[in-house]
């Protein structure tokens, strides 16, 4: 559970595959990825066992999407980036009927989240996810 008193630019494990979590400023809550080898690369995504494939085949398209935050870097042993992992994982989805989204995210720039009643304030972050329909598509 998010405690709010937490300081604020300190960082705390999620207890979920070596994410760490941060609150900002306003309450944007912040997502830094420190570990990411355990993490499923592309061939998960044909083996149908596989925790990644079922979260993907889990999503219901009258109701839920996926929003991607995209590291464009090599994955471990030198596999395909996070952009061209990316790019097939959309392409699974949309064969599903499951609507896409995404943005690029980096060490300087972490995944975000903002809280309704912060929006904009939280603008001046980039990449953004304000769980509003906006940024919907492929």
């Amino acid at each position: 559970m998010l405690r709010r008193d937490r300081e604020r630019g300190q960082r705390f494990d999620l207890g979920y595959r070596g994410l760490q979590g941060e609150i900002g400023e306003q309450d944007a809550f912040l997502i830094h990825p420190t570990e990411t080898l355990s993490w499923d690369d592309l061939n998960a995504l044909s083996d149908g066992a596989s925790p990644l494939r079922k979260t993907l085949d889990g999503l219901d398209p009258r109701g839920q999407y996926a929003y991607f935050f995209v590291y464009d870097e090599p994955a471990r042993g030198g596999g395909a980036s996070g952009f061209a992992t990316f790019r097939a994982l959309r392409s699974y989805l949309k064969g599903r009927g499951i609507q896409t989204g995404w943005r690029p995210a980096d060490a300087e720039h972490p995944p975000l989240f903002c809280f309704w009643d912060n929006l904009g304030i939280c603008s001046q972050y980039a990449p953004v996810y304000s769980a509003d329909t906006a940024g919907r598509g492929d």
